[in-house]
């Protein structure tokens, strides 16, 4: 993700869904991507056991700040 952000690679949208998380973006030939990865499986269903389904726009540079820490 931090190359995409440092070339200024334009991104089409940044959503979390609940069970993944995704950024969506095209290739040069204008072909719709989707990178994304699970979230953690204890957060998959709400408390009644149900599957979280979302769309929650955010910032992709939110990624990295996550990715930032001690170690």
């Amino acid at each position: 993700m931090q190359q995409i952000l440092d070339r200024g690679y334009p991104i089409d949208s940044a959503e979390d869904h609940g069970a993944t998380v995704s950024v969506y973006l095209r290739d040069p030939d204008g072909n719709g991507l989707e990178l994304y990865y699970d979230g953690p499986r204890s957060e998959w269903l709400d408390p009644q056991g149900k599957p979280v389904l979302k769309a929650d726009a955010f910032d992709p540079a939110e990624l990295l700040v996550e990715q930032d820490g001690p170690g």
